[in-house]
């Protein structure tokens, strides 16, 4: 019992001093490299097996509590970092997806379904829907049902509960600038890079565990609802300048950055413009432990 206090006790501390140190740029390292050595952990436990009931069980207990510690700092930095976001699609993919589009098309809706992985969303195409997927051991299911002047789009990875770092899991997408859109993003621990500012978008949701997000909205839709239910996320937002925004939070822990917006009632900001505007951004996001930022362009 006094052994598991060292470690709990070991791990607060180291907990709580480095989130406050990383906070205020006392220290400015790049941790994420460490994700490589997470093995050590059964190095170290093996020691504190073979230290038991010795002088030097403590000390490993503290080690361990401080590398576990330095592990989970790590992994939120490789999500959260903006210098490790790159979308890098090649010429060479695993698969591409199209579908025409109709003249008598107005409406469609896309469900994008997917897991660990990088993603983007951004520039036009004469067809209704293109993408690309440069992927590893993975494979992604393709429908699209269309009916009267609707077209329904669904891209979702098979078996995507079981990835893991291993895999690879690259895909970029365009649409087509004439339908208004229905958006649905279901995305786990990833990062995606998207730029919607092309398209008139109606409905936009985005339900994603530990994720770093950015996300440009345009005015090509005179009102855009954008729904979440979202982890661990860093969600950058950007929304145009003659754009009223209404944002609402229903989180347990949430760290914003408004760029001109006033609070109305708790969890609920507007734009100064937001009532005389004549395109609208209304958001409503639910969930954990986040970081959102809205900026003006």
């Amino acid at each position: 019992m006094k052994h598991k206090k060292y470690f709990w006790g070991i791990f607060f501390i180291a907990l709580g001093a480095f989130a406050l140190l990383l906070k205020y740029d006392f220290i400015e390292a790049d941790l994420t490299s460490l994700i490589d050595y997470w093995p050590v952990i059964f190095i170290l436990w093996g020691l504190a097996i073979i230290a038991k009931d010795t002088i030097f069980r403590p000390i490993v207990s503290s080690l361990t509590a401080i590398f576990i510690v330095l592990l989970i700092i790590s992994f939120f930095q490789y999500i959260f970092n903006d210098d490790h976001f790159r979308i890098e699609l090649s010429d060479s993919y695993s698969s591409s997806y199209s579908y025409n589009i109709d003249d008598s098309l107005e409406t469609a809706s896309l469900e994008f379904d997917s897991g660990l992985g990088t993603f983007q969303i951004g520039g036009t195409t004469v067809q209704l829907f293109e993408a690309k997927s440069k992927t590893k051991d993975l494979r992604y299911d393709f429908d699209v049902y269309q009916s009267n002047k609707r077209a329904n789009i669904d891209l979702s990875l098979e078996g995507k509960d079981e990835i893991n770092s291993s895999f690879e899991n690259l895909v970029e997408m365009r649409l087509n600038k004439k339908p208004v859109w229905d958006l649905e993003l279901n995305l786990g621990a990833s990062k995606a890079e998207v730029d919607l500012s092309e398209y008139k978008i109606k409905n936009l949701e985005i339900n994603s565990g530990a994720s770093t997000l950015n996300v440009k909205l345009g005015d090509q839709h005179s009102l855009t609802y954008v729904t979440g239910n979202i982890g661990v996320v860093k969600l950058n937002l950007a929304i145009p300048q003659n754009s009223g925004c209404r944002v609402k939070f229903n989180q347990f822990m949430i760290s914003k950055d408004l760029d001109g917006f006033i609070k109305v009632r708790d969890g609920v900001y507007e734009t100064r413009d937001y009532e005389l505007s004549e395109n609208k951004i209304i958001m409503d996001f639910e969930g954990g432990v986040s970081t959102f930022n809205v900026t003006r362009y």
